[in-house]
């Protein structure tokens, strides 16, 4: 369970711990942890957990931060969280800084599977999507969500 998100020929592969007392039926399936990067985000903003937690949060449910990295100098932070594969990617979050300004950063996310470039959402491409289909000018994600290895 730790490992993952997991993937299969490019698609994802949700998995949960059946709850002790439970039915299996009521285990949920679209969740699963994913490392997203935070682009940019001020050394100063780097140090308040607070802000980083909320910018996790934007994301899905926050879990940890990395803290193997030098937020000194790396160009983004690693945040993992459990993300619902049933909404859209982010490309971008918010934060209020220590000014008062509030400040968009770039998101990316590391082992990214199949996704539509329509909707955002995990599983399907812009070609097998409900909402589509779509003409090139109204597709709103791209391969740019993806953070290099």
């Amino acid at each position: 369970m730790e490992g993952q998100p997991w993937h299969f020929d490019k698609f994802i592969w949700c998995f949960n711990d059946p709850y002790d007392d439970g039915k299996l039926s009521d285990t949920p399936l679209f969740l699963v942890p994913i490392w997203a990067r935070v682009y940019d985000l001020p050394v100063r903003e780097r140090a308040n957990g607070e802000n980083i937690r909320r910018l996790g949060m934007q994301l899905g449910q926050f879990v940890m931060v990395d803290q193997t990295l030098f937020p000194e100098i790396e160009r983004a932070i690693r945040i993992r969280v459990v993300y619902d594969v049933r909404k859209p990617l982010k490309s971008k979050v918010g934060v209020r800084m220590l000014t008062g300004l509030q400040v968009e950063f770039e998101v990316k996310y590391e082992r990214l599977p199949i996704f539509c470039y329509g909707c955002g959402i995990l599983g399907h491409d812009d070609k097998d999507c409900d909402e589509g289909p779509y003409d090139e000018g109204e597709l709103q994600f791209s391969e740019a969500l993806r953070a290099s290895p």
